[in-house]
Order: C-alpha cells, then structure tokens, then sequence
C-alpha cells in the first residue's frame, strides 16, 4: 500500500508539472508576442519597440543629461556613441530591436546617470523582458507612453523628457501577464519538489521496511571437524530461521 501511495504522489506530481508547465509556457508565448508583435504583421502589432525608446533618448540626450545630472565624463562618453545609436533610415517592418546598436545604447544607459539606473539586456533574454515592463527607465517604449502619444500627436508641444514613473495601461498589462506566468511556473517547481521529497521519503520507507524485516531473521554458522579413517573433513553448517 505504501509503494502503490509513493507512485500515486509521483504521478500526480509529474502531472501537475506538465500541466502548469505547458500553460506557463503558453502565457510566456502570449506576453512576449504582446510585446514584439508578430512576424506576420511586420511587428505592427508590437505594443513595445526599443526603437522608440531609443529615439526618445536620441532626440532628448542633451535634455536627459541634464535632468539626469549626468558628469563631463559621461557627456563625453555618450558623445562617441550617440551618432550610432540608430540607422539613418528606420525599417518599420523590421523587427526593432535589430535595428539599435545595442553597444551604443549600453554606452549611453550606463554614462547617463541618475534615473539611468539599468541598461537593456539584448532580445530575448529574459532579463529584456523583464526590463521592458518592470522599469520606468524604459517606459517610453511602449505604445503607449507619453513619448508614442506625442509623437502620435504631431509633436505638439515639448516632447516629454521625464519617464513616466506610473504604468501605461499596456506597461500595466504585460507585467500582469508576467507574474501570472511566474506563479504558473512556482506551481510547477513545486510538483517538481514533491517528486523530490517523494523520492526521499520512499528510499527512507525501504530502509526502515529492510531494518525491520531484517530483525526477524536469525542466521547461525558452525564449523567442526569430522574424524575420517585417513584423516579429518571440515564440516559446515548454516541454518537460517525467520
């Protein structure tokens, strides 16, 4: 009865790791494609582009480096790189993040200073996706910012130079998704630790079961010597009684 509860458990433990597995794995796929659109729109669907974060840093930098306090030293870092920080001419069906110079903006993240606390981790690595949503450094990415609402608009008036400090609606959206995913996940860690207690607990179960079992048996070995006409012949006896 033992065995048959140890392997129930285990069974049902792995069921429950494929099973919130595979739905994490699907609400992974959804946010991240909420995120980057699709192929098959040309990403016209994406609700994040890292291009529009880095055009915001692009058009801004001199404005940024002032609200940021950003040294000498790191003016002139920036300087360097700023100039290849984006093509000449922007592919609106090309996924963004193959058209920023990562290097280039790494360069500029890390020499801003001040809210600059973060640098962008190259697509798609799950630190982006983190990132993207987690941090307001990188708000002005989304479709929804400030910034995409201002360009949207025209360019009416003073581009926003400050990130957003509060979620946008779809910021707030896909960091929702996110966490669902992750306790999606901790379910399926869970059952995967139950297997492992599982285990632990059954070999405990046998060795008790063999100590026990053990205790009953009684082994007696005896050893003589028989006297023969030319001689002695060793005899053996071994009785065993359970």
């Amino acid at each position: 009865w033992l065995a048959c509860g140890f392997r129930a458990i285990e069974a049902a433990a792995w069921t429950v790791d494929f099973v919130w597995t595979t739905k994490a794995n699907n609400v992974k796929a959804n946010y991240m494609a909420y995120a980057d659109g699709t192929a098959a729109d040309n990403y016209q669907n994406a609700h994040y582009s890292v291009v529009r974060y880095a055009q915001w840093i692009k058009s801004n930098v001199t404005q940024l480096e002032e609200y940021n306090g950003t040294s000498t030293q790191g003016q002139a870092a920036i300087s360097q790189v700023i100039g290849l920080l984006l093509p000449s001419k922007i592919n609106p069906d090309a996924a963004p993040w193959t058209q920023v110079n990562l290097y280039a903006l790494n360069k500029i993240e890390q020499n801003m200073g001040g809210y600059f606390a973060h640098y962008l981790f190259p697509h798609p690595n799950f630190e982006y996706y983190e990132l993207i949503g987690k941090y307001p450094q990188f708000r002005q990415g989304w479709v929804d910012s400030p910034y995409a609402l201002w360009l949207k608009n025209g360019q009416k008036g003073p581009a926003p130079i400050a990130y957003s400090q509060a979620d946008t609606p779809d910021s707030y959206y896909y960091m929702n998704r996110r966490g669902y995913d992750n306790n999606l996940y901790r379910v399926a860690t869970t059952a995967l630790e139950v297997v492992l207690v599982n285990h632990f607990a059954s070999a405990i179960e046998a060795a008790v079961a063999a100590h026990v079992f053990n205790q009953h048996i009684h082994a007696h070995v005896s050893m003589s010597a028989l006297p023969m006409e030319m001689g002695y012949q060793a005899n053996i006896q071994l009785a065993v009684n359970f």
